[in-house]
C-alpha cells in the first residue's frame, strides 16, 4: 500500500471517531446519513459541490461557531470550494433535527430544548369530596 492509501485510511478512521462528536462536521454528515435515507456520502458531496475525496477532509473540521457562523462557513467554502449555503443548511438542519445547540450549557441562550409531556400530579381531594 502506498503512502497516500495509508493517509486516506488514517483520515477515514479519524472521521469515524468524530462522527459522534457534535463539535465536528463529521457529526453533521453522519447525522444526515442516519436521518435521510438518500443522504449517502456521494449525495452529500454532490450537494456541497465537492469531490467525494474532499468530504473526509471537510468532516475533520470543527462545526461553524454560532457567534461567527457566516464567517466560518465562508472560510470553509473558500478553503474547500464548496457551496456555502448548502453547508449552512446542512449544519442547521442537523442541529434542529437533533434538537441540540452548540451552547455549552443546557438551556443556555440559543439552545433548543425539546418539549415533553409530563404526567400531572394527582389531585388532592377535599374532605367529604367523592371521587
Amino acid at each position: 500500500m502506498n503512502k497516500r492509501g495509508l493517509g486516506e485510511r488514517a483520515v477515514r478512521r479519524a472521521v469515524q471517531r468524530l462522527e459522534d462528536d457534535p463539535r465536528f462536521l463529521a457529526w453533521v454528515f453522519a447525522s444526515l446519513r442516519r436521518l435521510e435515507t438518500a443522504a449517502s456520502a456521494d449525495a452529500i458531496a454532490r450537494r456541497l459541490g465537492i469531490r467525494l475525496e474532499r468530504l473526509d477532509e471537510l468532516a475533520l473540521c470543527p462545526l461553524p461557531r454560532d457567534e461567527h457562523f457566516a464567517q466560518d462557513v465562508a472560510a470553509l467554502a473558500g478553503e474547500f470550494g464548496l457551496d456555502a449555503s448548502a453547508l449552512a443548511a446542512m449544519v442547521r438542519q442537523v442541529q434542529v433535527l437533533r434538537g441540540i445547540s452548540i451552547a455549552p450549557e443546557r438551556g443556555a441562550a440559543g439552545s433548543l430544548l425539546a418539549a415533553r409531556r409530563r404526567p400531572r400530579p394527582p389531585t388532592r381531594r377535599q374532605p367529604g369530596e367523592k371521587g
